[in-house]
């Protein structure tokens, strides 16, 4: 006659409820700017990617300057740059 018994000794339970609604709000506002600024970085880096650099010598002085690729003047750099050997 082995009657097993169970022991409750060492366990604890414990009921915990507990209102995540301002944790979860605070997430939401935390992803929603993130999404702002990776749409804004991404626009940077469209930006940046129509943005070219050239130097010019003229009279064996450099002159420095940045086109965009949309103005007309860099349009026609551009077009003398593929005609001239060399680049």
């Amino acid at each position: 006659m082995d009657e097993k018994r169970e022991s409750n000794a060492g366990e604890l339970k414990v009921k915990i409820d507990v209102d995540c609604s301002e944790a979860l709000k605070g997430l939401k506002a935390v992803t929603r700017a993130a999404k702002k600024a990776t749409a804004a970085l991404k626009e940077l880096d469209d930006a940046q990617r129509k943005v070219s650099s050239i130097s010019i010598t003229v009279d064996g002085k450099a002159i420095g300057g940045i086109l965009t690729e949309h103005s007309e003047f860099a349009r026609r750099v551009n077009a003398q740059m593929k005609n001239t050997p060399g680049f």
